[in-house]
Order: C-alpha cells, then sequence, then structure tokens
C-alpha cells in the first residue's frame, strides 16, 4: 500500500484585521496543496508593562474589541470553503516588545512558515495595535513575501469586502 504522506504544517500570517489579509490565507492553502494547514493569524497588541495590566489582559476581549463581522464573515467562508485541507484557523495576539519575544511566539506556536504583504500598508484597528511585518522580516523562520496588487484604496470600504479574498484587483 503506497498512501502519500500528508504534511502537517502550521502558517503564520500576520493581519491587521482587514478581509485582505485573508488572501494570504488562500495563497498559503494554494501553494501547499498535499498538506494538512493550521493558520495562526497573528496581530500585534502594544499592553503596558504595569503589573495589573500584565495579569489581567484578555487576548480574547483585546481580539474581539478589533474583529468586524466582515473579517468574522470571511474567516468562516474560508474555512467552509478549504474544510478539507484547513485543520484550523485561530487568532492570536502577540504582546511582545522585541525580536526574541516574537521567536518565542513562533516557537510556541509551532509556526513552520510565514506568509506576509511585503508592500501592502498596515491599517491599525486601535491605538493599541501595531504592525508585525518588522518582526516577520528579521525572523529566519522560512518566509513567504507576496505583493499586494490591489487599485482599491486600502481606506475604502470596498478594500474590506470579501471578494478581496478571492479576485485579486490588477
Amino acid at each position: 500500500v503506497n498512501k502519500k504522506q500528508i504534511m502537517k504544517k502550521t502558517i503564520l500570517i500576520p493581519t491587521d484585521f482587514q478581509v485582505k489579509s485573508l488572501r494570504l490565507v488562500r495563497e498559503a492553502l494554494e501553494n501547499n496543496p498535499s498538506d494538512e494547514i493550521e493558520i495562526v493569524l497573528a496581530h500585534g497588541i502594544h499592553i503596558s508593562s504595569s503589573i495589573t495590566d500584565l495579569l489581567f489582559v484578555s487576548k480574547s476581549k483585546l481580539i474581539n474589541e478589533s474583529l468586524t463581522e466582515d473579517f468574522k464573515t470571511s474567516c468562516d467562508l474560508i474555512k467552509n470553503t478549504y474544510e478539507s485541507q484547513l485543520k484550523s484557523l485561530f487568532i492570536d495576539t502577540f504582546i511582545g516588545f522585541n525580536q526574541a519575544a516574537f521567536e518565542n511566539f513562533l516557537e510556541g506556536n509551532k509556526i513552520d512558515e510565514i506568509y506576509y504583504y511585503e508592500n501592502s500598508k498596515f491599517t491599525s484597528q486601535s491605538k493599541k495595535s501595531f504592525d508585525l511585518t518588522p518582526f516577520v522580516k528579521k525572523s529566519n523562520m522560512k518566509k513567504v513575501a507576496v505583493k499586494w496588487n490591489s487599485t482599491i484604496p486600502a481606506k475604502s470600504k470596498e478594500s474590506n469586502q470579501l471578494s478581496e479574498i478571492f479576485f485579486a484587483h490588477s
């Protein structure tokens, strides 16, 4: 019996909770068609270093404050569309301050690869949000840089639509 070996792979994708960041999920899945994929959507959030804030920070509360209905719906659509290949899709926050903390975050999430946009503007969802791209670029982790090519301005309503996942705008 010659069974094809299925590889399991965990991929990190930085997100600003704009629907366009989910196009990277599709890209990762299409680039790894014979693998079982787990996707970690990571969002950077600054928190103060006070003991009280550190003890009582709720990652789920921080995430839920930033999620839009369009983003949630788009995640559900991806899960349903790629259910045979996509083993999990979840959101995590990175609340570290330096590269070492980011590397620990990657190790803790068992990340094998990172997909990111090399030329897309980060859209902050809150004053606490920050772009993970500088950490990603400095990491020794295997990376796939994807060029963002949209004629739709990032701030426009259209840039956060479901169509952003499945249709490239040229």
